[in-house]
């Protein structure tokens, strides 16, 4: 062993330069998990439901501009709502059994009456000529009275005339108005199947790992993308049959369609809730 020791003197290991790489900053890896967040949060948000149900007949019953105020109450409702999952508070709600009964008669209630509403609305070819006979024919008689008639008993006449034309118009039926924010509004708050759709997705689904508050801040902003998405997709689908469907039957039988829809969404989704 001496021998072998004083022969082979050892010899330092070779060392090889290495090049020292600098990995670029860790940024979470955001573009896949945003797309499984969004494909998870379309069908379960998308989905039929009192909302978008809603939306759906009201397009079809008085078309896309007079039921833009509904579509802005749903959407902020529904963000809400999500604010409300996100901030811990539907934990709370969930605690106080009689809060949630009374917010479920509410929202079934109004619903009803929103069903009714829907198909009971005006359609196709009907309003325009009520239209028409209600302001175009007797105005455009009182001017031509006042103008041609030069003596008094003409304009006493003519005065005559457009008083009643202002009487019969404050007592004729007014158009059928759509409903405007507030009841959208109340009726997202309301609604149960977007506290659990949204309660899925978001309690499913990570996109900040190490940070909380910012994976929050993601998720908030990318399902208030799905939401705007969701509910105008909605309304302008049920517009188009408003624009299709001019025939006043099959117009009435469409909004009556939609009215049943939303009935049985409503209690499909309170069985789900």
């Amino acid at each position: 062993m001496e021998w072998q020791s004083a022969s082979a003197p050892s010899r330092p290991a070779r060392r090889f330069p290495v090049k020292s790489v600098r990995l670029p900053a860790s940024v979470p890896p955001m573009a896949n998990d945003l797309l499984l967040l969004w494909l998870a949060a379309l069908p379960l948000m998308g989905s039929p439901g009192p909302a978008t149900m809603s939306l759906a007949g009201l397009g079809t019953a008085f078309g896309f501009r007079q039921s833009l105020g509904y579509l802005v109450g749903i959407i902020i409702g529904t963000t809400v709502v999500l604010l409300m999952i996100a901030t811990g508070v539907t934990a709370v709600v969930l605690t106080q059994p009689i809060l949630l009964t009374a917010l479920t008669i509410l929202a079934g209630a109004y619903i009803l009456y929103l069903a009714w509403k829907i198909a009971t609305a005006p359609v196709g070819g009907l309003e325009p000529r009520a239209k028409n006979r209600n302001h175009l024919v007797v105005p455009d008689f009182s001017l031509r009275s006042a103008l041609h008639l030069k003596s008094r008993a003409g304009r006493a006449k003519s005065e005559a005339l457009r008083d009643s034309h202002f009487a019969r118009s404050a007592l004729a039926p007014r158009p059928a108005q759509a409903p405007s924010f507030v009841p959208g509004f109340s009726l997202a708050i309301a609604n149960p199947k977007a506290f659990a759709a949204i309660g899925a997705v978001y309690a499913g689904h990570t996109l900040v790992a190490d940070d909380p508050t910012v994976d929050a801040l993601y998720k908030l902003v990318a399902l208030t993308l799905v939401i705007v998405i969701v509910n105008t997709a909605w309304l302008a689908f049920g517009a188009l049959f408003s624009r299709v469907l001019t025939n006043p039957v099959a117009g009435r039988a469409v909004n009556i369609i939609f009215a049943i829809m939303l009935v049985v969404s409503v209690g499909l989704a309170l069985v789900a809730a």
